[in-house]
């Protein structure tokens, strides 16, 4: 291995051998038609990722995001 190639074999991280593994559920999508596509919430979800993951997006409207957000943040 040449010096050229061996500082270039430690420039790659090694969380970058491996992608990430992710599970993505997307629930409620189909209310929101002007949303990104499920491809590109994929891309940026696994670009977020640190280590594998299970993630749901939901989206929701305002009455379930205010019940929501009072049930689990105690806020309106």
């Amino acid at each position: 291995m040449t010096a050229k190639t061996e500082r270039a074999a430690r420039a790659v991280p090694r969380a970058a051998a491996r992608p990430r593994r992710l599970q993505l559920s997307i629930q409620g999508a189909a209310a929101f038609p002007a949303l990104p596509s499920r491809s590109t919430l994929r891309r940026w979800a696994t670009l977020a990722l640190e280590r594998d993951a299970v993630i749901v997006l939901r989206f929701v409207g305002t009455t379930e995001g205010r019940r929501l957000n009072r049930e689990f943040r105690g806020q309106d």
